[in-house]
C-alpha cells in the first residue's frame, strides 16, 4: 500500500475524530452555560420575591381569610393580590419554557405556592367568573399542580400552616 495514501487516510480519520471531540466539548459547554443561566435566573427570582413590595403583599394575604381575599375591598388590596399572582404566574411560564430549573424552583417555592393557592383560589375563581375567562392564572394553577406533586413525592405527611406571627409588645 502506498505510504502517502495511508498517511492521508490516517490524517482524515484524525481530523474527523478531532472534529467530533470539539463538537462534544462545545455541546457540553453550551449545556453548562444553559444550566448556569437557569440558576442565575432562579437567584434573580429570589431577589425579587424577598423584596419589600412582595413581603408586604405576602403579609397582607397571609393575614386575611380566603373569603375576604376573594373580593378585595379596594384598589390597594387588589394590587397586592395581583402582585403575588402575577409573579407566580410568570414563574410558571418561565418554568414551562425552561428558563428556570424546575426541581430547584420547586424545592424552594412549593410550600409558598401551596399557601398562595390556599389563600387565593377563591379570588381566582371569582375573577374567572367576572372576566368570563377560564384561563385566568392558568399557568399558576399548573404550578400548583406541580407543587402538589412535589409535596406528595417529597413531603407526603407535611401540613401547610399559615399563621399570623404575634410579637411581644
Amino acid at each position: 500500500m502506498n505510504p502517502e495514501i495511508l498517511l492521508q487516510n490516517f490524517t482524515n480519520i484524525a481530523t474527523g475524530f478531532t472534529a467530533i471531540i470539539a463538537l462534544l466539548m462545545i455541546w457540553k459547554q453550551l449545556k453548562y452555560q444553559n444550566q448556569q443561566l437557569k440558576y442565575h435566573s432562579l437567584s434573580e427570582l429570589h431577589k425579587d420575591i424577598i423584596g419589600p413590595r412582595m413581603h408586604d403583599a405576602f403579609q397582607f394575604i397571609y393575614a386575611n381569610t380566603s373569603s375576604d381575599l376573594a373580593v378585595p375591598k379596594n384598589e390597594k388590596e387588589l394590587e397586592k393580590i395581583e402582585l403575588i399572582l402575577n409573579t407566580y404566574d410568570l414563574i410558571a411560564v418561565k418554568l414551562a419554557q425552561g428558563f428556570l430549573p424546575e426541581k430547584e424552583t420547586l424545592e424552594t417555592e412549593w410550600i409558598v405556592i401551596l399557601r398562595i393557592w390556599e389563600k387565593l383560589n377563591e379570588f381566582i375563581k371569582k375573577e374567572r367568573e367576572l372576566r368570563g375567562n377560564v384561563f385566568y392564572k392558568k399557568h399558576f394553577e399548573l404550578l400548583v399542580e406541580k407543587a402538589l406533586d412535589y409535596q406528595k413525592n417529597n413531603y407526603p405527611h407535611s401540613n401547610i400552616v399559615i399563621f399570623k406571627r404575634k410579637y411581644k409588645s
